[in-house]
């Protein structure tokens, strides 16, 4: 029998189309490609509607295999006798099986096929051991049914389009060994960048690891959820804690076995910190509903109890008011009295301490630095409180100078 000789035409992946489903691709248009004789085991093309494929998913994950095709000639270049035919099939980790340190990559898998023209199509399995992103290269063997095998052909080397199988819907990004069941990503010299885990974390993006880590567990919290940074920082989400809380911490890695609480929120929203809020602005405030419009109301204007509606706030009408509350906030650095998301209608937010600006007047002489401050006859504005106001009546104490008329100046909020 003539040595036969095998020639590669491609490599078809057909659990690709899977991927796209339902998407748009955009991209240069192919060139026509040249037509080949049907395959002999080629399943017909059925024509889909394209409403009925419209947003349609897969109804199941993509098999874990991929088909190779080639055509088997003798040594004159003419197609081989019809009928059926054995293979085997083996990947090696070098393109030269016989050099030292070779290794074959997983099994050798037998298969079979009913060969036309020359032209066969194998299904190859494909599993996360043996395609996981390392260089492969393919050889095969092949003889009649139940024939004597030929040689085994020179390797080829795999191309990426099988390994995005390893990305098919359902997949799992797993392993058996030492390490394994982890997905990590990595820079073009091999250091990992992002590691995800489902165990507790290790130190392998700490102390100075150029690495984010996520992970589902922490050195000292049952964390549900964990971002640790290469500065040393863990991010922790944990659903469970003490059983019957959510909590979110923020942890600064001192030791590979000890860490220091910095930060929490707990399940209804209380905080607590190891450490300093800071803000750029300049006052704690509480939002209050104003009577009557708080569209006719500003920033920097003095505010009294309202007379008619209870909790709320109105502009100050007269000098010396024992109802003074505060000042209309310009920029609240803390603000009360309002939840997250919650829209305010008709409020304004009230500086109770801390600096804020202030609208002041001359009316009871120029306004020094440190002086005490009360309402003043013009509505909405503080002014000088004199030697001795009446109890009740101080708003707070000058930041800054007015020597005549109406403005503006920065008041240190301290009601007595």
């Amino acid at each position: 029998m003539k040595k036969k000789k095998f020639l590669l035409l491609s490599i078809v992946v057909i659990a690709l189309l899977a991927l796209v489903a339902g998407g748009t691709v955009l991209g240069q248009e192919p060139e026509e490609p040249e037509e080949l004789p049907p395959l002999p085991n080629a399943t017909p093309e059925v024509p889909v509607d394209e409403e009925e494929q419209a947003g349609v998913l897969p109804a199941a994950a993509v098999d874990a295999a991929f088909t190779y095709q080639g055509r088997l000639t003798d040594s004159g270049g003419s197609p081989v006798s019809d009928g059926q035919y054995d293979f085997e099939v083996q990947f090696w980790d070098d393109p030269d099986p016989t050099a030292p340190g070779a290794v074959q990559v997983g099994a050798t898998i037998a298969a079979a096929d009913t060969v036309s023209n020359g032209l066969f199509e194998l299904t190859l399995p494909v599993t996360h051991d043996d395609f996981n992103g390392q260089e492969l290269y393919l050889r095969m063997r092949i003889r009649p049914d139940g024939g004597t095998w030929d040689a085994w052909t020179d390797t080829q080397p795999i191309l990426p389009v099988p390994y995005a199988l390893s990305l098919r819907p359902g997949a799992t990004i797993g392993g058996t060994g030492a390490g394994d069941g982890r997905l990590f990503m990595r820079d073009s010299a091999n250091n990992t960048t992002l590691r995800i885990d489902s165990a507790p974390p290790d130190t392998s993006c700490l102390a100075g690891a150029a690495c984010t880590e996520i992970s589902g567990g922490q050195h000292s919290v049952d964390g549900d959820l964990e971002f640790e940074s290469n500065d040393d920082m863990i991010f922790i989400l944990d659903g469970d804690h003490d059983n019957t809380h959510e909590y979110f911490f923020v942890y600064k890695q001192l030791t590979a076995d000890t860490v220091q609480k910095l930060f929490q929120v707990d399940h209804v929203g209380n905080c607590g910190a190891d450490g300093t809020f800071t803000s750029n602005a300049w006052d704690y405030a509480d939002v209050l509903p104003v009577a009557g419009s708080a569209s006719e109301l500003e920033p920097g204007d003095v505010l009294v109890i309202s007379k008619s509606q209870d909790r709320a706030v109105e502009l100050s009408p007269k000098s010396f008011d024992t109802s003074v509350i505060g000042i209309y906030s310009t920029k609240p650095g803390f603000l009360g009295g309002v939840g997250l998301g919650t829209q305010v209608v008709n409020g304004v937010p009230v500086a109770l301490a801390g600096i804020v600006p202030c609208k002041v007047s001359a009316e009871n002489g120029p306004i020094q630095r440190g002086d005490l401050l009360t309402t003043s006859s013009t509505p909405g504005h503080a002014m000088r409180a004199g030697e001795t106001p009446p109890l009740g009546t101080v708003l707070g104490k000058a930041m800054g100078e007015l020597a005549e008329g109406t403005g503006t100046i920065e008041v240190l909020v301290m009601l007595q």
